[in-house]
């Protein structure tokens, strides 16, 4: 697989004036996350609460900072609390609601999908869906979901269909997991 930052970065800047200000590393965090997050006391696991967010203040935000266009994605912590459909769900209505903020500003925002992870069946689902179905302009991978690092071979069909589509893939880093914890569930 490619370097991802750099295919991400060449598509974007490829895809846009060559004036314009990209923001590459930007969140939605939208209600249904939100509210999934806070039903299962996580909001605090990254260490610090997550904002509220709201698209007008974003745009608002981007105008007064000069940015043409802002790269969405699903912030930390991933929506994963061992139910592999609620997850889906989660990842689902997010990339839904993501591209329909593409549609609805066209050239504002581009996103990469939310992917249920570290459920893999479930993770190619949603990638297919997001990029062949909803237009997605990549994924985002957590360097780690809940022990699942990115090196692991349950990944390796993921990848592989990543790859397939030469998918533009972000890496976002999440809080460090020394173990699997299905692993140590198993113990």
């Amino acid at each position: 697989m490619r370097n991802p930052l750099f295919v991400i970065a060449f598509m974007i800047l490829s895809a846009l004036p060559s004036t314009a200000q990209i923001d590459l590393h930007s969140h939605a965090i939208t209600k249904g996350y939100l509210d999934y997050i806070k039903a299962n006391g996580a909001e605090m696991d990254e260490g610090f609460p997550l904002p509220s967010w709201d698209v007008e203040q974003h745009i608002a935000f981007m105008d007064k900072a000069g940015i043409q266009t802002s790269v969405l994605t699903m912030p930390a912590p991933q929506p994963w609390f061992g139910d592999a459909e609620a997850s889906a769900a989660v990842c689902r209505s997010y990339n839904e609601e993501c591209a329909a903020l593409k549609a609805r500003y066209p050239g504002r925002f581009m996103f990469c999908a939310a992917l249920p992870l570290p459920d893999v069946p479930h993770a190619l689902e949603e990638a297919r869906y997001a990029l062949e179905v909803l237009g997605a302009d990549g994924v985002k991978l957590a360097t780690n979901s809940y022990g699942q690092y990115l090196g692991d071979s349950a990944l390796d069909t993921l990848m592989a269909y990543l790859d397939q589509q030469n998918a533009v893939v972000i890496l976002h880093p999440h809080k460090p997991s020394a173990v699997n914890a299905q692993l140590v569930a198993e113990l």
